[in-house]
């Protein structure tokens, strides 16, 4: 899908809402927007009944260890 800056995020919410039961993952350029997207989309009220997990190579070991465990489930 191709779409204009302005509207990327809320496609994007869009489609993390049409597919609440599936897994996604979502890749970021660097760190800081990982840790940007994971702060916003955890504190969205449409997404709220979604797990919502961070994950980069800044992150302590035993922080990635327990995001893939929980993930895995």
């Amino acid at each position: 899908m191709i779409v204009n800056t302005e509207q990327k995020l809320d496609q994007l919410v869009a489609f993390l809402e049409s597919h609440r039961k599936s897994k996604i993952i979502l890749f970021f350029l660097t760190c800081a927007c990982v840790d940007f997207f994971y702060k916003l989309l955890s504190r969205l009220p449409q997404l709220s009944d979604i797990p919502v997990l961070s994950l980069h190579g800044r992150a302590p070991p035993a922080k990635r260890l327990g995001v893939v465990c929980s993930y895995a489930l």
